[in-house]
């Protein structure tokens, strides 16, 4: 079945980042735009706008200065959900999360830098977005390095070390015909480093719905009020996904198309409580 894109038409707030200059506080930004005269033209209002936007979203602000880091996950939301209890399966975040939790951290874990308004691809479109700045960075490579981790816990990888600095640095300077689209960095990551949830720009209706599923989730067992993102890697544009509830229940009629009537009430009731939605036994959403 063709993937569905129609989600990051609607209710997608479009804050394409470039590089933010480091001189430029907040303040300083909001002042310039007061200052502007009328004469002054549309883009100059909005490119200001839309710096000051990037520097009030932390995520976005990490992605602007190249320390956005994004974890690529199991597709089993759905896959491997119990249809007859209705529920879905985390069972690989909730793994993830456990150790992020405790003292031994999540190891070793291999992830992708992404870089602002580059060709960056992930490992797999959906997962984690963890903070460069506060995690443990063990290995950074501009390619990947079929990493693994041996029986008493090491990281077992190839070339030598970049830092998060060189490796961003490369992937702006080399054309994409003369790199690999997708890189690969290895750290421990532990709760405090992590920052929202990413979807990539193109996959389906029901990847964005377990996305948010797994936001959901992640608000009720930890606690965690973590924002969803749309990534597009061919262009290297990062925007926040606020969706509200219309359009929620909107995406939630489509986890029944192509199966049967049953199946089809039972992904959305499984769905529901994690977009702030019902479902009755007749598949009627409120």
């Amino acid at each position: 079945m063709a993937a569905d894109t129609g989600f990051i038409m609607n209710n997608v707030v479009d804050r394409a980042v470039p590089p933010i200059p480091l001189e430029e506080e907040p303040s300083q930004i909001g002042s310039l735009l007061s200052k502007l005269s009328l004469e002054n033209s549309h883009a100059q209002i909005e490119s200001l706008a839309s710096r000051e936007c990037t520097l009030a979203d932390p995520v976005l602000a990490l992605f602007a200065s190249d320390r956005l880091l994004a974890r690529a996950m199991e597709s089993e939301v759905v896959r491997q959900m119990d249809l007859d209890r209705e529920r879905l399966c985390f069972t690989s975040y909730t793994e993830e999360m456990s150790y992020m939790q405790s003292d031994e951290t999540l190891r070793n874990a291999s992830c992708t830098l992404l870089v602002s308004g580059q060709e960056v691809a992930t490992y797999k479109p959906y997962g984690f977005l963890f903070d460069a700045n506060t995690a443990k960075i063990l290995h950074a490579s501009p390619q990947d390095t079929n990493s693994c981790t041996d029986r008493d816990g090491s990281l077992i990888t190839q070339g030598e070390s970049l830092t998060i600095e060189e490796l961003a640095a490369f992937v702006r300077k080399t054309p994409i015909s003369d790199r690999e689209s997708m890189n690969e960095v290895n750290a421990n990551f532990a709760t405090k480093d992590l920052r929202g949830l990413f979807v990539c720009r193109g996959e389906s209706n029901l990847s964005l719905l377990e996305t948010l599923a797994v936001k959901g989730m992640l608000k009720d067992k930890y606690k965690l009020d973590l924002q969803v993102y749309i990534y597009n890697p061919k262009t290297g544009q990062l925007t926040l996904y606020a969706p509200d509830k219309e359009v929620l229940r909107r995406e939630l009629l489509k986890v029944k198309v192509g199966v049967s009537k049953e199946v089809g009430i039972s992904r959305a009731r499984a769905f529901a409580p994690y977009l702030g939605l019902e479902v009755d036994a007749r598949g009627r959403i409120s």
